[in-house]
């Protein structure tokens, strides 16, 4: 078995560093805490000179890596030229780091294509998003091993290496170890009326169903809805909208006197206020784009930690499962189903599925993602 421990690893990361962590930045935490140090590769940007390197506040073995691309016009370069471009650009991120890796640990797809010319014996593809191009992403073809978050992301890649595998996403650490105390305390069926509805995420995503989400808050004014996530610029590390109505749907939440926009939050103090809310939810558009397909979300995992109930579109991932209220893919009416929930949770629920949520959650901690990653992986990875 190759073991994931006091490595030098790789991490090509879609987002930056900042303070919306998703599951690239806390495979990158978990790492570390394995005695890995890691250098986090930023997408590129023409904002930086060069290759610069700066230590997280973080943790002290995970460096955030910035680099200015020598890599662009694909689009009307022969492709040997390309090529030449992309090695060149690894070998100025080699020779700056000036650590070979023992592991790269690929999160964007369609990016350097050929992940052996870093050098690693350990190439991991993970795709935790959904991918818009046409096709199999080149990287697959040189991975040692290939992972997908999702039924749909799964179903798209298994042909294209003969290591690939289904793994959800995870639950970060400060979530995961609050699970056991949940699960001593004593839970028994009442009948309770849900006043706060808890959402976590970026609010500036184009999968958001805004008029859905809007129309629910309109029609349930006896109910508070907290939104834990970015929507300023300054914390859109992970990207977003900021044209005319992704502008109108914050100005529009932001009016609603039963709407508190909290912005985002990380670790302790994220939970300690996730705590306020009775039950959770998510409403994304059921027409979606191939960034996101619905199939399965990062956010869930937080959800279903705290035993609570969630509502939400449905997700394919889910499917067939009693964790989530899903509406029925045939279903296009999200605020009956929303205010029909509602009802039903009011007359109660079982305690078994409090118990249930919470322990599927703990199954799906990064740590224990990690122990399953290296059963995956070739016992000679190098060959593989």
């Amino acid at each position: 078995m190759y073991l994931l421990r006091n490595q030098t690893v790789y991490l090509i990361s879609p987002e930056r560093w900042g303070k919306m962590r998703i599951s690239k930045h806390h495979y990158a935490l978990e790492l570390a805490d394995r005695g890995c140090t890691v250098y986090f590769i930023e997408p590129p940007t023409l904002d930086t000179k060069g290759v610069t390197i700066r230590q997280t506040e973080d943790h002290p073995r995970v460096h955030v890596v910035t680099y200015k691309p020598v890599f662009r016009g694909e689009r009307f370069l022969p492709a040997v030229i390309f090529e030449w471009m992309l090695r060149r650009q690894i070998r100025l991120l080699l020779e700056r780091i000036g650590h070979k890796p023992d592991v790269v640990w690929c999160f964007q797809s369609f990016l350097f294509r050929n992940l052996r010319w870093f050098g690693a014996p350990v190439r991991i593809l993970f795709l935790a998003d959904q991918f818009n191009k046409q096709g199999t992403p080149p990287e697959a073809d040189s991975a040692s091993l290939v992972l997908a978050v999702s039924d749909t992301i799964y179903e798209r890649i298994r042909a294209a290496n003969k290591l690939v595998f289904r793994i959800n996403h995870g639950l970060q650490k400060i979530f995961h170890a609050a699970i056991p105390e949940a699960l001593q305390l004593e839970s028994a069926e009442t009948a309770s009326t849900p006043t706060i509805v808890g959402y976590l995420g970026n609010l500036r995503i184009e999968s958001m169903d805004r008029e859905a989400i809007l129309k629910v808050i309109e029609t349930h004014p006896e109910l508070t809805f907290i939104f834990w996530g970015s929507y300023k610029t300054a914390e859109l590390n992970l990207g977003g909208l900021q044209d005319h109505d992704s502008n109108r749907f914050i100005a529009q939440l932001q009016t609603k006197a039963n709407v508190q926009l909290r912005g985002a939050f990380q670790g302790q103090e994220l939970l300690s206020q996730m705590k306020e809310a009775d039950l959770f939810w998510q409403c994304f558009k059921l027409n979606l784009t191939a960034f996101s397909d619905g199939s399965n979300s990062h956010k869930m995992l937080e959800y279903l930690s705290t035993g609570k109930p969630v509502i939400s579109q449905p997700l394919s991932s889910y499917r067939g499962s009693d964790l989530i209220y899903m509406m029925s893919p045939s279903d296009p009416d999200f605020l009956s189903f929303f205010s029909a929930t509602i009802k039903k949770l009011q007359a109660g629920e079982d305690p078994a599925l409090t118990r249930k949520r919470m322990e599927f959650a703990r199954d799906n901690s990064y740590e224990a993602h990690l122990r399953r990653i290296e059963d995956m992986l070739p016992s000679n990875p190098e060959n593989g």
